[in-house]
C-alpha cells in the first residue's frame, strides 16, 4: 500500500505552515498596524492611487511589516518610534522601512488636516530602495509649528491582500518643542483693540500668555523697552498710561517676546441728552398714548459722551420681551462747534409701515476697552426709551394663506392677518362660503369657523382657523373668501381652495388632477395612433395597399401571356437544370424556330396545356 502523502510533500507543507505561521507572530509582536485596517487618513490627505506599480505590492498576499526610525536600516534590525521629538522651526530627517521589497512607503499626516502639509510631505519624500536594496523611503527636514504638536505621523504601504487591495500602517506620535509669540491680554484675557491697544480706569492689569512644549515657566516684563517686572502679570498705574509695554516668554529651549501695546485712559460713557418725550408729544402720536397711526416716520436721536468716542447702539423689545437689534436707518457723527471731540449725536429713523414695528426702542452709548469687551453707559433710566404701538388697516402679510392637511378627508385653512385696534366684536372677522355668513365659533356644512389666537411676539396679529371636515370634491369649487373689519379699514381675502388643497400635502388626488392625466393620455395615444398611420401608409402595408396598380400588373401580364400562360419564373416553378454549354459553329447565324401548340383535354373537359415544339 502507497502512502497517502510522500515525505517529501510532507516537508514542504511543513515548511510553508512553519514560514506562515513565524511571519503571523513577527508581525503580530510588532504590532505595527493590522491588514485591511480601516485607517481614516482624512479628508486633506491624498491617497496614492492603488494601481500605481512604484507604491503598490505584487505578487505577495502576506502583510509587509512597516517601522518608522532615525536609520536606514532593515527591518529586521529597525526599531519603530512610537514617538518623534521634533524642534521648531524645522524636523529632523526620518526613515519609513518595510521588509517586502515591491512596495514603496508612503508619509502623511492624520490629524492636520492640511493640504498643503501632505502634499509638502509627499515632495520631502525620496524612495532609497535601489540604495539600501529594501523597501524605504526617505523623509526630509520640513517646516514646522507649535500646530502639530500632538498630531500623528503615518507611514502607509499598499499591497495586494488575500481578500483585494490592503493597507498596512504605522504611527508616530509628533512631540514638537516650541514657544508661540506671547500675547498680552486684559483682566479678562481679551486681546488688545487692533492688536495694540487697551482702554482702562487704572489701575489696569495685564497678564502675559505663551503657549509652548515645554511649557513656559519664566515671564518678564519691558516698559519703553526696560526691564521692569518678573512674572506672568503687571499692575499699571495712571503713570504707565500710552507707554509701550511688552512681555517676554522663556521655557528651557526659546524666549519670545511680544509684541508692544499702549493703555490708555478710560472715560465711561454717559448718555447726555435724547428726544424721546418731544417724539412722544408730537402729532404722530394719539394724545396721551403710545398709539402712533401706520404709515408716519419718526426718527430718534441720542446723544452721549465718552472716551474714546462712544458707538451708539439701537435696540427694539417684542411684546414677548425678545430684543433685537432696531430696524432703522443710522446716521452718527460727532457734535461740532463748541462741543468737545468725545460727545457723539445718533440718529435712528424708523418708517411705521407694518405692525411688526411696534414695541419699546432706546439706545445705549458703548466703549470698546479690547477686543470683544466693550463698556456701556449705566445711566439708563425709564425714560430713557419709548414705545411705539402702531394703530391703523387690517393687513395680510403672508402670502398665499397656510392650509394645514390632517388627512385626505380633512383640511385646516390658516388666515393670518395683523389688527390695531382689534376687529369689531360683533362682525370684525368673518368667512363666506358661498356667499353665507360664517363666524368664529359657528359651522356651516362642512366648514367650521374656529376663534381667532393672538400671537405672543405681534400682539396686533392674529391667526384664525376654517377646519373642513368631511373634505369633498363639490367642497373645493365653493368660494370662500375671509373679512377683517376695524374702525381704519376695512379687507377682504379670497381662497382658492382648488389650488390651496390641491397643491397641498395631501395624497389624494382632485377631479382637475385627474382629468389631466386622462388628458395627456388620450393625446399619447393619438400620436402614437398617427406615427402608425404614417409607417403603414409609406411601406404600402394593409389597407393602404396599391390595388389599382396591382390590378394593372396582372392585365398587363395577361395581355403578354393568353389564356393565363405566365412563365415558369412568375409561376415560382423549380429553374431546369442548365446543360453544358455547346459551342456552336461560326455559321450557326439563325435563331431556332420555336411553336406553340394548344391541346384540349379528353372528355370534354375544359382546359388544356400547351406543348412546344422547336425546330432545329
Amino acid at each position: 500500500m502507497y502512502p497517502l502523502i510522500s515525505s517529501s510533500s510532507l516537508l514542504l507543507l511543513l515548511a510553508f505552515i512553519g514560514i506562515f505561521y513565524t511571519g503571523a507572530a513577527q508581525f503580530q509582536v510588532w504590532g505595527q498596524g493590522t491588514p485591511n485596517s480601516a485607517l481614516p487618513l482624512g479628508t486633506a490627505n491624498q491617497q496614492p492611487n492603488h494601481g500605481d506599480p512604484s507604491i503598490r505590492g505584487f505578487g505577495s498576499t502576506v502583510a509587509p511589516k512597516l517601522a518608522i526610525t532615525l536609520d536606514l536600516l532593515p527591518i529586521g534590525r529597525a526599531m519603530h518610534l512610537q514617538r518623534i521629538s521634533w524642534r521648531t522651526p524645522f524636523s529632523t530627517p526620518l526613515y519609513c522601512v518595510s521588509d517586502q521589497s515591491g512596495v514603496r512607503p508612503m508619509f502623511s499626516c492624520l490629524d492636520c488636516n492640511s493640504t498643503e502639509f501632505n502634499n509638502l510631505l509627499q515632495a520631502k519624500s525620496l524612495d532609497k530602495s535601489t540604495v539600501a536594496e529594501f523597501a524605504a523611503t526617505w523623509l526630509d527636514s520640513v517646516p514646522i509649528n507649535g500646530s502639530m504638536h500632538g498630531k500623528r505621523l503615518v507611514c502607509s504601504v499598499y499591497y495586494d491582500g488575500p481578500s483585494g487591495p490592503s493597507n498596512v500602517s504605522v504611527m508616530s506620535v509628533m512631540d514638537v518643542q516650541f514657544l508661540d509669540e506671547p500675547t498680552i491680554v486684559d483682566e479678562k484675557y481679551h486681546p488688545a483693540l487692533n492688536g495694540n491697544k487697551f482702554f482702562s480706569n487704572f489701575p489696569s492689569t495685564l497678564h502675559c500668555k505663551a503657549i509652548g512644549n515645554p511649557p513656559p515657566t519664566q515671564f518678564s516684563w519691558f516698559i519703553e523697552g526696560s526691564r521692569l517686572f518678573d512674572g506672568p502679570m503687571i499692575a499699571l498705574g495712571i503713570d504707565h498710561r500710552l507707554k509701550s509695554i511688552q512681555c517676554q516668554a522663556m521655557n528651557t529651549l526659546y524666549e519670545k517676546m511680544s509684541k508692544v501695546v499702549v493703555v490708555d485712559k478710560l472715560s465711561y460713557p454717559q448718555l447726555s441728552g435724547h428726544n424721546f418725550q418731544s417724539i412722544k408729544t408730537s402729532s404722530v402720536f394719539e394724545p396721551g398714548s403710545n398709539r402712533a397711526r401706520m404709515g408716519q416716520q419718526i426718527t430718534l436721536l441720542c446723544k452721549a459722551t465718552g472716551y474714546p468716542l462712544p458707538k451708539m447702539f439701537w435696540y427694539h423689545k417684542m411684546a414677548d420681551n425678545t430684543v433685537r437689534n432696531a430696524t432703522c436707518e443710522q446716521n452718527a457723527s460727532p457734535t461740532s462747534g463748541h462741543t468737545s471731540a468725545d460727545e457723539i449725536v445718533s440718529a435712528c429713523s424708523i418708517s411705521l409701515d407694518t405692525y411688526f414695528k411696534s414695541g419699546f426702542y432706546w439706545c445705549s452709548a458703548c466703549i470698546a476697552k479690547s477686543a470683544n469687551d466693550w463698556a456701556c453707559n449705566r445711566n439708563h433710566g425709564t425714560n430713557d426709551g419709548i414705545q411705539v404701538d402702531i394703530v391703523g388697516p387690517p393687513l395680510v402679510y403672508y402670502e398665499p394663506v397656510t392650509e394645514e392637511k390632517v388627512d385626505a378627508n380633512e383640511a385646516r385653512i390658516i388666515a393670518q392677518f395683523c389688527s390695531d385696534p382689534t376687529p369689531n366684536s360683533n362682525d370684525g372677522f368673518q368667512w363666506t362660503i358661498d356667499g353665507q355668513r360664517l363666524l368664529p365659533g359657528e359651522r356651516l356644512g362642512s366648514f367650521t369657523a374656529e376663534m381667532p389666537h393672538r400671537n405672543s411676539t405681534y400682539p396686533a396679529c392674529y391667526n384664525a382657523g376654517l377646519m373642513i371636515s368631511p373634505l369633498t370634491e363639490s367642497d373645493k369649487k365653493k368660494f370662500v373668501e375671509y373679512r377683517i373689519q376695524n374702525e381704519h379699514g376695512e379687507l377682504k381675502k379670497a381662497i382658492n381652495l382648488v389650488a390651496l388643497i390641491g397643491n397641498g400635502n395631501s395624497s389624494a388626488y382632485s377631479e382637475g388632477d385627474i382629468g389631466l392625466a386622462v388628458g395627456i393620455a388620450i393625446a399619447v395615444l393619438v400620436l402614437i395612433l398617427i406615427l402608425l398611420t404614417l409607417f403603414l401608409w409609406w411601406r404600402r402595408i394593409a389597407c393602404f395597399t396599391n390595388s389599382k396598380a396591382k390590378q394593372a400588373k396582372v392585365s398587363k401580364q395577361q395581355k403578354k401571356y393568353p389564356i393565363n400562360i405566365v412563365p415558369e419564373v412568375m409561376r415560382q416553378a423549380p429553374k431546369p437544370e442548365r446543360l453544358p454549354p455547346v459551342s456552336a459553329p461560326h455559321n450557326d447565324l439563325y435563331k431556332p424556330e420555336v411553336t406553340y401548340s394548344w391541346r384540349n383535354a379528353g372528355g370534354g373537359g375544359v382546359g388544356g396545356r400547351v406543348s412546344k415544339e422547336v425546330a432545329v
